[in-house]
């Protein structure tokens, strides 16, 4: 009887974690009904250039990101080993 008892305790305890974290990952904007103001104006930025079509940071990325049409493109400058 207590192994049935300890049994059903867990089963719930995972049952209602799922439970949870399910309710968890939805998007406050489908609870409160959310837009956007209006008058907000967004700013497209290339992170890395297209770092998912080119290695990120190198000239490719920012060619391959300009086909997106970003208001900006940022890229992390680094020194390399010949000081440059």
């Amino acid at each position: 009887m207590k192994l049935l008892k300890n049994f059903l305790r867990y089963i719930s305890g995972i049952v209602l974690f799922f439970a949870l974290s399910g309710l968890l990952t939805f998007s406050p904007a489908l609870w409160f009904n959310y837009s956007p103001p209006e008058d907000v104006s967004y700013t497209k930025i290339s992170h890395r250039g297209a770092a998912a079509l080119a290695p990120e940071n190198t000239l490719a990325a920012v060619e391959k990101g300009l086909a997106y049409n970003p208001d900006r493109i940022e890229i992390d400058v680094q020194q390399t080993k010949d000081g440059r």
